[in-house]
């Protein structure tokens, strides 16, 4: 077990905590219109936006914060929150001074905050919550390595292109726009005038992804956000973003994140967190 220095205040209620060798993990809620002034945490942390929504100061920059909205944040970093209407829900993974170090070994990490909305880091970061809503004793380990992944997902370097042809760009705006189409790649190519093979090239090299990776990401997103902010039906909201049926988005939803589409929905809207589920849990990780 990783020594640690007692924990910083997080502002806000804790709902429930778990630890494991490297990591402590903690979802607190955040009440509407709340105001927390410049502060800053004596360890790096991860933040989770679990539901709400939130934007951060850091000096002259502003981050946003939604559902499942990512972030890293380095030891000492000073920020002031402000809170929207509605609150918010987080899950914070604080990383101890030991655990950094071990990381850098492996991979520098730059200073500043960074924050993802959607993609890979989202899934990772729904994968890891939904191990914490479901304890058992493997969690733990369970637990450390979903953060790792996490961790590397979003701190890897990316190659940046600033010449991405305008051809390209236009078949993003497409793609953005049209997922829930039946696009292919002879569609897509055919609207901006270039071969199929040419903008699959190009998109995996510029975007990192294949053009159907991307589809698929973006289904999976307008599907997370109709289940937690709509009260369509699965059915529903599978047709509306692009899967034939239910069935085929429960089998894709479930491949990418580890649980059911009705188990996400259960999870994002609070419904597994009460007082009397919270005190079984943390004792699980006694």
């Amino acid at each position: 077990m990783v020594s640690r220095a007692p924990p910083v205040l997080f502002y806000g209620r804790s709902l429930r905590e778990a630890t494991t060798a490297r990591f402590r993990l903690a979802e607190r809620t955040y009440t509407p219109q709340l105001q927390i002034p410049s502060h800053a945490h004596a360890e790096a942390f991860l933040g989770i936006t679990l539901e709400g929504r939130y934007t951060q100061q850091y000096g002259h920059k502003t981050q946003a914060f939604q559902l499942w909205t990512v972030s890293f944040s380095p030891s000492g970093e000073v920020h002031s929150s402000s809170y929207s209407a509605t609150g918010a829900r987080a899950l914070y993974v604080e990383i101890a001074p030991e655990a950094l170090q071990w990381i850098r070994e492996f991979h520098p990490i730059e200073g500043g905050p960074v924050g993802f909305d959607g993609g890979k880091p989202a899934w990772f970061a729904a994968r890891l919550y939904h191990e914490f809503c479901h304890p058992d004793e493997l969690s733990p380990l369970v637990l450390e390595g979903l953060v790792l992944q996490l961790l590397a997902e979003i701190l890897r370097p990316r190659e940046v292109s600033n010449a991405r042809p305008e051809w390209l760009c236009r078949a993003h705006e497409v793609i953005r726009a049209r997922f829930a189409e039946p696009l292919t790649l002879v569609k897509i190519a055919g609207t901006v005038s270039v071969h199929p093979v040419h903008l699959a090239h190009e998109y995996r090299r510029h975007y990192g992804c294949t053009v159907g990776e991307q589809i698929r990401q973006l289904r999976m997103e307008r599907a997370c956000w109709q289940m937690a902010e709509t009260n369509g039906s699965l059915v529903e909201i599978a047709l509306a973003c692009g899967f034939s049926d239910q069935s085929h988005f429960t089998v894709s939803f479930r491949n990418l994140t580890g649980m059911t589409p009705y188990e996400y929905r259960k999870i994002v809207r609070g419904r597994l967190i009460s007082r009397k589920a919270i005190k079984p849990i943390q004792d699980s990780f006694a």
